[in-house]
């Protein structure tokens, strides 16, 4: 039969790697006869049950080439150098702590190592997140995926994966394994915790992910949803496959309805519209979206998380018209907005000189004026967690309450007139995890040029 050329590469490989020779290898483009849609249909429903079973996955990047030998040889290395290391270390200390310096070929070896085609493909986000035993195989040098992740969180956390990628094309989303590895372990963790993921969730990770086939956007996610929800989508293929990817997604975005996941409606958000697809379906061929979901904000302007609870979602669709018919409450009538925008990462800009501070006291003074006018308190606890709502996974391990206090300490002292004694403008409460973020507050916004 024929294969493809990376495939040909891959089985003479395997031929002379040390892996048992009593154990079978499954190969889904051999395995299954993709020329008969009915069969692919049946078996794409077990593959999740099959990559989850199997002894071991095999994860093959490819022939060497840039270096990939040196990549793969100096990956266990650093899986053991960098979890030791507390905080980004400068240039001058790279070589003490036994890292690659700053013009080392391993870098760069590692950069493309790291835009490999492997990591980008749809289907092997599923073998790599359900696989209990991946190896990782690049020519004939093989390494665990434990050590291939554990290295990418390290580099992250170090801010030293921008050194493998500076004098590289930059890396689109689904080409830049760094990223694809951060989701595979964020999965992983999550499957393990919860036995399984909100389906919206999954369908947004595929959405950053290459296949030849848009449908299986959904079904290539299948195996890692629940058992219930599996059961609500029905694996087809047919040569339509433009009319029938749409069936799909609608079929998909129905099952996240009648199952009470909203989070489905987050997805819709596009310019690239497909003319036959319902304004409540997301496109799920179009890329990742902006904001994703593993990374969105706990609250929404001040809304209690009670509020968003699946239980309280009450929506269903009409299988003739493909409406949406959706119930819900009234919470407020907008009466006013303000023109000036809020800047949405408040620590990094917190950090800016006095015109950026300036112009954050005039619009925070307005917001107040606003808030005044509905309720009676100096400061409403409305007003402050809306505007605290963007902050929140900065400091995820401090209580709501002491954000909020923070946040109310500081507005106090910014709005009183600076005085030269440092004793009088700083707040008292300043002890604990938040006396930083006080501090950087009241010497940024609160200098005495502005008054």
């Amino acid at each position: 039969m024929n294969i493809r050329a990376s495939l040909h590469d891959a089985i003479h490989t395997l031929l002379n790697l040390p892996l048992n020779p009593e154990l079978p290898i499954w190969i889904d483009a051999i395995c299954i006869n993709q020329a008969d849609d009915e069969e692919t249909a049946v078996q794409v429903s077990r593959m999740g049950d099959i990559y989850r079973t199997a002894h071991q996955v095999l994860a093959w990047l490819g022939p060497h080439g840039q270096d990939s030998d040196l990549a793969m040889v100096s990956l266990e290395t650093l899986s053991k150098a960098l979890p030791p290391i507390f905080t980004p270390p400068q240039f001058s200390q790279l070589e003490a702590l036994c890292l690659p310096k700053r013009d080392s070929p391993v870098r760069s070896a590692l950069g493309h190592l790291f835009r490999r085609t492997w990591f980008g493909r749809l289907w092997t986000f599923q073998e790599a997140v359900l696989a209990s035993d991946l190896l990782i195989i690049c020519r004939r040098k093989t390494i665990s995926s434990k050590i291939l992740v554990t290295v990418t969180k390290e580099l992250k956390r170090l801010s030293l994966n921008v050194l493998c990628v500076q004098n590289q094309p930059p890396m689109e989303v689904h080409k830049d394994g760094f990223y694809a590895l951060e989701v595979v372990n964020f999965v992983r963790r999550a499957l393990n915790e919860e036995k399984a993921l909100d389906f919206p969730d999954l369908l947004d990770f595929a959405r950053a992910k290459v296949c030849s086939d848009p449908r299986d956007r959904v079904f290539a996610m299948l195996g890692m949803a629940g058992k219930d929800f599996q059961d609500r989508i029905q694996i087809e293929y047919s040569k339509e496959s433009g009319k029938d990817a749409i069936q799909t997604y609608i079929h998909c975005a129905r099952a996240c309805i009648e199952e009470a996941l909203p989070s489905i409606l987050e997805l819709v958000g596009s310019r690239q519209r497909i003319p036959d697809l319902p304004s409540w379906c997301p496109n799920l061929d179009m890329g990742r979206g902006s904001t994703g979901l593993m990374f969105r904000p706990w609250h929404r302007a001040g809304i209690s998380g009670d509020l968003m609870a699946n239980d309280l979602f009450h929506a269903r669709t009409t299988t003739t018209d493909n409406n949406l018919d959706i119930s819900g409450f009234r919470m407020d009538t907008v009466s006013e907005c303000i023109e000036q925008e809020y800047p949405c990462d408040f620590f990094e800009h917190i950090q800016q000189p006095t015109p950026w501070a300036r112009k954050y006291i005039i619009w925070e003074a307005q917001c107040l004026a606003l808030a005044q006018r509905t309720r009676l308190e100096v400061l409403p606890v409305e007003h402050a967690l809306t505007l605290v709502g963007h902050t929140r996974r900065r400091l995820p391990h401090v209580k709501e309450k002491d954000l909020l206090q923070a946040y109310l300490d500081s507005l106090v002292i910014a709005k009183k007139p600076c005085s030269k004694s440092k004793s009088d403008t700083l707040p008292r409460r300043t002890s604990g995890p938040l006396d930083a973020y006080i501090q950087r507050y009241h010497r940024y916004v609160c200098p005495p040029s502005l008054f």
